[in-house]
């Protein structure tokens, strides 16, 4: 009672902002809900509808940093700890990769903690590298250590939306971007213009890069067309 007395007493500029207050106040005593804001973040990516910046991944950074620490990953064997990098840091990081484009400052920090966990075990010691990082993400068949290349991943998953919204996907994402975005439009097509958020910009400027790796094959009814060679 002593804060809403010294609210009444206050001397507030705008009237609306005042009854804004009071109204909300007085309902949230009437349902016995209390007042809360929006989330700032949903499984740990900020909500914004800004271009995030390196900033915005910390978060991410020094999670990966807790798992290469709190893992006693020095008693790890070389191939635990390249377990761990495929496994359990591409799990922490997986939601992001799929909803974002990492910026290149972020993939280098993380790119350096896996390099100290996968020759050391920590993410702290420095080290002489055992091979160059470029031979590590190479694939096995081709004398490499497997290790996934975060940037090539990252456009992997963030392709798969292109191919949901090329594909017709019965998704509710997919429905509002064809309704607000394509307007029957075709996504190959259409052009990037400055009102558009950033993610949808940066999906639009990757289409070039995504197109050297599509093939289109017409396959008519289907019965001539052999999944396994005709590719």
């Amino acid at each position: 009672m002593d804060f809403f007395s010294e609210l009444l007493k206050s001397k507030i500029r705008s009237d609306n902002f005042e009854y804004r207050w009071l109204e909300e106040a007085r309902m949230s005593g009437i349902l016995g809900i209390p007042v809360a804001s929006l989330l700032v973040r949903y499984l740990g990516i900020p909500l914004t509808t800004k271009q995030l910046s390196s900033h915005d991944y910390r978060v991410l950074v020094e999670k990966i940093r807790g798992k290469i620490e709190g893992w006693g990953n020095k008693n790890l064997s070389f191939a635990g700890r390249l377990t761990l990098i495929n496994s359990v840091i591409f799990g922490v990081c997986n939601y992001w990769y799929q909803t974002t484009f990492i910026p290149k400052k972020t993939v280098k920090e993380i790119e350096k903690l896996m390099k100290s966990c996968s020759w050391k075990g920590s993410s702290v010691e420095k080290f002489p590298p055992k091979v160059s990082w470029k031979q590590a993400t190479l694939k096995k068949s081709e004398g490499g250590l497997g290790v996934k290349i975060i940037q090539t991943w990252n456009m992997a998953c963030m392709a798969k939306h292109i191919w949901d919204l090329c594909t017709g996907n019965e998704a509710l994402w997919v429905k509002w971007i064809n309704t607000v975005r394509l307007k029957g439009q075709s996504f190959w097509g259409i052009k990037v213009r400055g009102v558009d958020s950033w993610v949808w910009k940066k999906m639009l400027t990757v289409r070039e890069d995504l197109k050297e790796n599509v093939k289109y094959r017409r396959v008519k009814n289907g019965k001539t067309v052999n999944c396994r060679y005709n590719n």
